[in-house]
């Protein structure tokens, strides 16, 4: 699991669209809890 600590002005994050694509594929594993 990564944890990002976001500072500054700047708050949103910005995904790309693979990372999008692997966050989503990270919920469907067996066990997974999505707050």
């Amino acid at each position: 699991m990564r944890v990002e600590v976001l500072g500054g002005l700047e708050r949103r994050r910005r995904w790309s669209q693979d990372d999008k694509a692997r966050i989503v594929e990270e919920t469907l594993a067996p066990g997974a809890k999505v707050t």
